[in-house]
Parts: C-alpha cells; sequence; structure tokens
C-alpha cells in the first residue's frame, strides 16, 4: 500500500507530498512497484492545471518515491457534503472533465475516477489525483502492468481498493465492463464521471451501503437511480455518460462542450456574493428583519433573543470587545451553530427560529449541505413546539426549498415549497407566500416545465403586489423572475413587458448603480437586441457601462464585456465605425485584464474583425479572424457556437478576397457547427443560410442559394420579428434570387 506524507523541497524551497510504496521485509511486491513506476511514467505526461503535477520519482530501497504538488483543501467528497454552490459544482465538473481530455488525448485511462481521487485546493480549483491504476490505451503498448484479470469477489465489506488478481477500481464507481472483469478504456472513465456527477448533483453516492458483491451485481448491469429533480440538461448528460453500451457514452471534449454549452446559460436569479459580511447583511440576507422578529406581542422575547444571539456572533471571549469586521463567515456560522446547540436547548422557540436564520445564511452563502441540515431541525423543532400548520413553519419550509433547488435537488425541492404556499394561503400571509411561489417558479423552469413556471409566477407576482404593492422592489424581483420564464419560452416581447417596469422600481428603491439594477438594465438591453430594438439596447449598454466604470473602475474586465455589448447594438445599425472603435477598446482591455489567449479576448477579436470587414478591409479582417479562431478552438472546442461564428466571418473574409473555394468551405463548416451546437431552428442558424445563399448568389450559383435561402425564410419568421434587420437581409437575398430567375 502507499503511504503519502508532507516534504520540503530544499533545493527550491517548497512543500511537496512524498508518496511511497511500503514492501515490507520478506514481501516483495513487484506489481505494487510496477504500478507505482507506471504512476510515474503517466503522471510525467501529464501536465495539465487540473491534475497532481509530479516533479520527480525516487528509486531507492526500501521504498521507491514519488515527489508531487502538494494540494491543499479538502477531497471532494467533503466538499460535496459541506454543499457546493450551483456555479461551484460546475466549475469542478468541468475541472475534472478537462483532466480527463487531457489524459484521454495520450490514451491514458485513469480507470478508478471517484470523488476521494479528487482534491478541491484552497482556491477551489479541481485536481485530479491518483493515476496509480491508470494504463495507456493504445492497442498493443506495453504499459509494465499486473495482466488485468476478472474481477474476482472481494470479502464483504471490503473497500474495494486495487489489488493484482482482484479488481482494477472501486465497486461504487465501476463502469459496467470493469465489473465484469473487461480492460477498461476512456469510455470507461466516461462512465465513471457520470457517477461522479451523479453524487455531485445529487450529494449522494450512486449506490446505497450494500455488500461489495451486490454492488458489483448492480455495476455489471449499469443500475443507477433515478436522476429526477436535478437540472435537465446535467440529467441528460448523466444518462448518456452511464449508457451501457461504451461505444454510445459521450467522449471526453464532447461532455466537457455540453457542462460549456449549460454553464453559458443565463442566470436564472439574481445573487448577491459577499466576501465580507456583518450581522445587518446576514439578517437581511435571510428575509427576516429583527423588527420581523417582533411581529406580534408575544414574539417580543424571542426577537430579543434572536437578536442579542446574532450580534453575539460578532464578539469574540471578551463582551467588551467590538465586533471585528474581518472575521470569516464560515467561523462565525461554524461558532453560531455551535453555541445555538449547547446555550439554547430548553428556549424552543429561540432555538427554532435560530436554527432557520443560520440555516438561510448558510445557503446565501452557498454552503447548502449545512443549510439544508439546519433547516430541517428548524422545522422538527417547530412542529413539535407548534405543530404541523403553524405559520412560524413558513421561513423554513421555504429556505429548504430554496436549499434543495440550489443543490439540483428540484424534486425534493417541491414539496416544501408546496407546503409552505399552502400554509401562508392558510394563514393569508401573502408576502411569504409570494416568496415560496417565485422559488417554485425557477425550480419549474430549471427543469425545462415552462408551462408550469409560467402560472406558478403569474401566482407569486400577484401575491407580492398582495404583499407589497407594485412599486416595492420586492415585487420588482418576482416581476423579473417572470420576465426570465417569458425570455426561456423565447417570448421575448412579453418578458420586455415585465422587465420595464420592474426596472424602474428597483432602480428607484435599490439606486442607479446597485448591482441588481444593473443586471436587470443589461437584461432588458439584451431583450431590446433580441427584437430588433438597438436604439433601446444602445441606451441601456451605454448606462450599464457607465454604472460598471463608476463601481469598478474602468479596467475591470466587466466593463470590456459592456463595451463589446455595446458595440454589437452599434455594428447592427451598419455603424460600423463605432462598432470598430468600441470593439477595439475592448480588445485593449480583455488583452491586459484577462490575457491574449483569453475566450472573451478572442471573440471581442473576431467582432473587431466583423467591423474591419464591413469597413471594406478585408486583407486587415483575415488574420484576426484567424487569431480568434485558433484561440477558440483550443479553449473551448471545435463544436462551439463561438467558433461556428468566427468561421463564418472568416468564410466571408475570403470570399471578399477572391478565394470562393475556402469561403465555401468555411461557411458550410460554420452551418454544420452551428446547428449542431444550438439546433437547426436557431436564429444564427439562420443567419448563417442566408450569408451562404448570398455567397452562391455571388458565385452566380442561384440554384444552390435557393434551397438555403427558402430554410433560411422558415427559421427566421419563427424566431425574429418582421422588422428584424436579419429579416431584411433576408428580402433582399430573395430579390437577387428571384431575379436570377430563381423560386425559393
Amino acid at each position: 500500500m502507499g503511504e503519502v506524507w508532507e516534504g520540503v523541497d530544499e533545493s527550491l524551497g517548497r512543500h511537496v507530498a512524498v508518496k511511497t510504496v511500503h514492501r515490507p521485509p520478506g514481501r516483495p511486491d513487484p506489481h505494487a512497484r510496477a504500478r507505482f513506476a507506471r504512476e510515474a511514467r503517466l503522471l510525467s505526461q501529464l501536465e495539465h492545471p487540473h491534475i497532481c503535477r509530479l516533479y520527480e520519482y525516487v528509486r531507492a530501497e526500501p521504498d521507491d518515491v514519488l515527489i508531487l504538488e502538494l494540494v491543499r483543501g479538502r477531497p471532494l467528497r467533503d466538499a460535496i457534503a459541506s454543499g457546493l454552490a450551483p456555479t461551484e459544482r460546475l466549475e469542478t465538473a468541468l475541472g475534472i472533465c478537462s483532466a480527463l481530455v487531457a489524459a484521454h488525448s495520450l490514451s491514458i485511462v485513469h480507470r478508478d475516477l471517484k470523488p476521494d481521487n479528487v482534491m478541491l485546493d484552497e482556491s477551489g480549483s479541481v485536481k485530479v489525483l491518483d493515476f496509480g491504476i491508470a494504463r495507456r490505451s493504445r492497442p498493443g503498448e506495453a504499459d509494465d502492468t499486473e495482466e488485468e484479470t476478472t474481477a474476482r469477489q472481494p470479502p464483504e465489506g471490503a473497500s474495494g481498493l486495487t489489488r493484482a488478481g482482484e479488481m482494477l477500481g472501486t465497486p461504487g464507481y465501476m463502469s459496467p465492463e470493469q465489473a465484469r472483469g473487461e480492460v477498461a478504456t476512456a469510455a470507461s472513465d466516461m462512465y465513471c464521471f457520470g457517477l461522479l456527477l451523479f453524487e455531485l448533483y445529487t450529494g449522494r453516492p450512486p449506490f446505497e451501503p450494500a455488500p461489495a458483491h451486490r454492488v458489483l451485481e448492480r455495476a455489471c448491469w449499469g443500475e443507477i437511480p433515478s436522476t429526477s429533480g436535478i437540472d435537465h440538461a446535467v440529467a441528460a448528460l448523466i444518462r448518456d455518460l452511464t449508457l451501457i453500451d461504451p461505444l454510445r457514452r459521450p467522449t471526453a471534449g464532447q461532455a466537457r462542450e455540453r457542462l460549456r454549452r449549460i454553464a453559458g446559460r443565463p442566470q436564472r436569479r439574481f445573487r448577491a456574493i459577499a466576501a465580507a459580511i456583518a450581522v445587518a447583511s446576514l439578517v437581511a440576507g435571510t428575509g427576516l428583519s429583527l423588527a420581523g422578529l417582533a411581529r406580534a406581542r408575544r414574539e417580543a422575547a424571542t426577537a430579543r433573543a434572536t437578536t442579542e444571539f446574532l450580534a453575539g456572533l460578532f464578539r469574540g471571549s471578551d463582551p467588551n470587545e467590538a465586533p471585528n469586521p474581518e472575521i470569516k463567515a464560515r467561523e462565525v456560522l461554524a461558532r453560531g451553530t455551535e453555541r445555538l446547540r449547547e446555550e439554547l436547548r430548553d428556549e424552543t422557540a429561540t432555538r427554532a427560529r435560530l436554527l432557520a436564520v443560520l440555516g438561510r445564511i448558510h445557503g446565501n452563502l452557498g454552503l447548502h449541505g449545512e443549510a439544508r441540515r439546519l433547516l430541517e431541525e428548524a422545522i422538527a423543532v417547530e412542529e413539535r413546539r407548534s405543530g404541523h400548520a403553524s405559520p412560524t413553519l413558513l421561513p423554513a419550509l421555504t429556505a429548504l426549498g430554496a436549499t434543495l433547488a440550489a443543490q439540483g435537488d428540484h424534486a425534493a425541492a417541491q414539496p416544501p415549497l408546496a407546503r409552505a404556499i399552502a400554509l401562508a394561503r392558510r394563514h393569508a400571509r401573502a408576502a411569504e407566500e409570494a416568496e415560496a411561489l417565485n422559488h417554485l417558479t425557477s425550480s419549474l423552469a430549471h427543469q425545462g416545465q415552462l408551462d408550469q413556471a409560467e402560472a406558478r409566477g403569474l401566482e407569486a407576482v400577484a401575491a407580492s403586489e398582495r404583499a407589497y404593492g407594485s412599486d416595492h422592489p420586492q415585487a420588482a424581483a418576482v416581476r423579473v423572475n417572470l420576465a426570465l420564464v417569458e425570455i426561456d419560452r423565447g417570448r421575448f416581447a412579453e418578458a420586455a413587458r415585465m422587465l420595464s417596469p420592474a426596472l424602474v422600481v428597483l432602480e428607484r428603491h435599490l439606486g442607479p448603480e446597485h448591482p441588481d439594477v444593473t443586471r436587470a438594465t443589461v437584461n432588458l438591453a439584451t431583450i431590446d437586441k433580441e427584437l430588433g430594438r438597438f436604439a433601446e439596447a444602445e441606451a441601456l449598454y451605454r448606462r450599464a457601462l457607465a454604472t460598471l466604470q463608476a463601481r469598478l473602475g474602468p479596467d475591470h474586465p466587466e466593463c470590456a464585456v459592456a463595451r463589446n455589448d455595446l458595440a454589437v447594438v452599434l455594428f447592427e445599425q451598419r455603424r460600423y465605425g463605432e462598432a470598430e472603435s468600441e470593439y477595439r477598446q475592448a480588445v485593449e482591455l480583455a488583452e491586459r485584464t484577462l490575457g491574449r489567449r483569453h475566450p472573451l479576448t478572442a471573440i471581442f477579436t473576431s467582432n473587431l474583425a466583423e467591423a474591419t470587414l464591413a469597413l471594406g478591409r478585408a486583407g486587415e479582417a483575415e488574420p484576426l479572424f484567424r487569431t480568434a479562431l485558433e484561440t477558440l478552438r483550443a479553449a473551448l472546442g471545435d463544436g462551439h457556437a463561438a467558433v461556428a461564428e468566427v468561421l463564418r466571418g472568416l468564410g466571408r473574409t475570403e470570399a471578399a478576397l477572391g478565394r470562393s473555394g475556402e469561403a465555401e468551405a468555411h461557411l458550410l463548416e460554420s452551418l454544420r457547427v452551428r446547428e449542431a451546437a444550438a439546433g437547426a431552428d436557431h436564429p444564427e442558424v439562420g443567419r448563417t443560410l442566408v450569408q451562404l445563399g448570398a455567397f452562391y448568389l455571388d458565385q452566380r450559383r442561384p440554384a444552390e442559394a435557393a434551397p438555403r435561402l427558402a430554410r433560411a425564410r422558415d427559421v427566421l419568421a419563427a424566431a425574429l420579428p418582421e422588422e428584424h434587420p436579419a429579416r431584411a437581409e433576408l428580402a433582399l437575398q430573395l430579390d437577387r434570387l428571384a431575379a436570377a430567375g430563381e423560386a425559393p
């Protein structure tokens, strides 16, 4: 067995991990030593930010030694147990998948991928560990390993650690082919990655504890629990990764691309992110003001106790010590939970209230595992104290539903939210009803149940206006959430009608520089852009840019994004000179703050090339397009929508330079990539078809233009309003087609 120690590389003055293979005297283990040497050889080829680095391999007696990168942090299993925010889950999945892409590109198969072999370092970045049983998958290539044999059943309760002649992998995280004793391939790693994703998003392992032979039996048949209740796109990926047929599973590159598309979707709700917290912001984040805790005279004592307890969390052992603004949120919460259970054991009313408050605070900070435990305890305490129909259960029930939804367990989130809605209606608590309905709306939308989401969203709007009136930021936030549902449905005009008045209310109450106001402004500008209302979109983008510059400074990367967005609407209005200027500033700022190889820098560069091409400088545009294409392919893969966009621009540039063969190839490739990434009915597919049709007309090939323009007409008519510039461009090309004697 191997052991890992922390050490110091004295020559370089750095802390390292020292891994040894222990060989007791008189009991040589050539297989273990061969595996250890293989791990060193494989790791030496894997230079990747998400794979633990090898510094040196030392052959010695009695033990061989690997000198490895020291990863300080926590195992992924512990992180899952304590709760990860949705963005953290997605970043973790992308990091692991990127590591697999790197390993598989060298024909290296990990063969034991599981949460215990993944670490999150102190910055939250992923590190994949333990390539100790990895092997090369190229046929006929030697790897100095023990011969793979059919898996033998280990003793009941065995941990499934890899040993020669038993099994290669861990029973609870094996692919069916590994469980049957067959050779593991890259597809086997992808099955294991699917099991890991299941645990990452559901918070529970794919197999419940059971005798090892039963776990192996389930693995042989590819039995995993239902993925219902989590994000539908993630659930679909898990289902595809865990198909029994290895040939039908996505590759690491394909899985990474799907995860990137999931990450690229617009966020559904405003999320406030705080680096440091104080008593006021913590309590405000729970949705319970201290005044609200004293809603009735009989609750005054509980409210005072709650206030004193929360304030005390920010004092040290000396009661005269001032609150410390630098104290870490996790330290405060851990201390508060411990004190709560020790000091308020007999004060059930205060304990239940504080459990709910602390649970909601944990949820606001993305600590969903602990939030769930605290909220479930709060509900149990309050039910024993007040019964199952008390309105005092409302805060904890709603927060529990929101926490479960944030963990991706939407099926589990719905019962507490439905119960909260029913209780709020029974006791005429309109504000609590609106909050629970709002969370339910988001949960349904995440599952793709948009009709139901819209219905619940309308109910949430009605309840919030009963509680607060229409001129209140809480009511406005509920309208914003419903507008996001309408965006998901592709009903941009309806979304704009909801979002515009909500933005007015948010700005009046929160001020023009509030982050929520800026986000709502950008959302509304995006809707206007989709509807072809470019003048309105321009005004909103300019306002958002000015706010970001004032709040973050002019050199912040978010300002580069805002400049690019502004340039897009200038370009759509054919104000190419102004667009070029904004694009150029966006590129220069992105290069300074993000680097030349960042995907955003490449996208801005491609957009700059578009403006340059529109100004008639095709020779200047071509190298910009090629630089952007190289960067985006390396960063995002060949199948990303951004790659399709650059290919389309490059094809048009080559056509302008008279290189028609290259132009046609790139335009057709752009169409294929766009269809695969976004679907055949996406409006950008329609725009690509228009440009392909125009190319064929320019080449005097109207018969090839006709079917492309006919399809473009169908796609754009379904997706964009009649006054949109893309449809005007289509009409122009259809007129050219008719003049050439062809009918679409």
